[in-house]
């Protein structure tokens, strides 16, 4: 994941169920959005 990312979420297609996208300035931010979605 790049550094310049903002905080933010996204689903996604997945063959087997959903995808979750998270993205952040740190690894915990990233986490977080993921938990959001």
């Amino acid at each position: 994941m790049k550094e310049s990312s903002v905080p933010a979420w996204e689903h996604f297609h997945h063959v087997a169920d959903i995808g979750v996208r998270g993205s952040g300035y740190t690894l915990a931010e990233a986490f977080e959005q993921a938990a959001l979605a």
